[in-house]
């Protein structure tokens, strides 16, 4: 009996180093899960709001003056939008007025996006925001402007690992780009 007893007593060491290595590679499972699914519910919160953004692109004032009443749109391979076969007017939001307004005005397209975009991802940033207003060929010929295809895209955009920070490590994951077109509202009546 007294043998027994002793070899019960010599596994009890490896019993709780087996259940410490069982324990940590649970843990590490259980928080890469819970890690990839906080990444695949900030790609859904993604992919919708590119598509809010799109329909409000379409349906405020252009983020710049696309038409070229005023100074046009500033930044690179932004221009006048001239149908038909006129290029694209692309900018970031980070090369338009994203000011926060004075109420009761409701600001500027590019703030009221900017706004709309970090309520869904906080982290987001202007220059993650592209904007591309192109031809589409649609409307009539009495309308005095024509109806622009809008692009909304969210591009160069990361997200950190959110366990990782906890654990000293500093990576994240790059999201791929989110691209929503739509065409534009037209709401122009004759007369």
């Amino acid at each position: 009996m007294s043998n027994l007893k002793k070899g019960l007593r010599r596994q009890y060491g490896s019993t709780m180093v087996e259940f410490a290595m069982t324990v940590s590679l649970f843990l590490l499972l259980t928080l890469a899960i819970m890690e990839f699914v906080l990444l695949i519910f900030d790609m859904s919160r993604a992919n919708e709001m590119t598509r809010q953004l799109s329909r409000l692109a379409i349906t405020a004032d252009p983020v710049c003056d696309i038409w070229g009443a005023g100074s046009g749109c500033s930044g690179s391979g932004a221009a006048t939008l001239t149908c038909p076969s006129g290029s694209a007017v692309t900018v970031d939001l980070s090369q338009v007025d994203t000011s926060t307004p004075t109420p009761p005005d409701r600001g500027p397209t590019g703030y009221r996006m900017l706004e709309l975009a970090q309520d869904f991802l906080p982290a987001v940033q202007a220059s993650n925001i592209q904007v591309s207003y192109n031809c589409s060929n649609a409307g009539t010929v009495v309308r005095p402007l024509p109806i622009p295809l809008v692009t909304v895209r969210l591009q160069n955009f990361s997200r950190p690992f959110i366990v990782g920070s906890f654990l000293g490590l500093s990576t994240g994951f790059g999201f791929p780009a989110f691209e929503v077109t739509r065409i534009g509202e037209d709401l122009y009546t004759e007369g």
